[in-house]
């Protein structure tokens, strides 16, 4: 038999107690396989964060390419040579790891 008291888990067993920690549920309360609860809320910590960066990134640099170097239009949006590629950056790792991956064709670097 045992019982969750705050975070450990008392086992009793002939008349003998003890405990121990654990970090999650024993393992017969888990419902779902593979790494449970705690990598969903992770990722979400993660994928938050990475956004919220990414918007701090924009906003902060249009406002200071606006202001301290008086741009205007699409000259505002921060290091715009490399965003406008990045899609074909995107593309081509895709295309360089399918064709190494599959032993397909050659990849010829620039």
């Amino acid at each position: 038999m045992h019982a969750l008291v705050g975070d450990s888990y008392f086992f009793e067993r002939q008349h003998t107690k003890f405990s121990i920690f654990l970090a999650g549920p024993p393992p017969e309360t888990t419902t779902r396989g593979g790494g449970g609860s705690g990598s969903s809320v992770g990722g979400a910590i993660f994928l938050g964060l990475l956004f919220g960066l990414l918007v701090v990134y924009f906003v902060g640099f249009a406002l200071y390419n606006r202001v301290q170097l008086n741009k205007s239009g699409l000259e505002v949006i921060p290091h715009r040579g490399f965003w406008s590629g990045f899609g074909g950056y995107v593309a081509e790792g895709f295309r360089f790891t399918f064709h190494k991956i599959t032993g397909k064709g050659q990849y010829q670097s620039v």
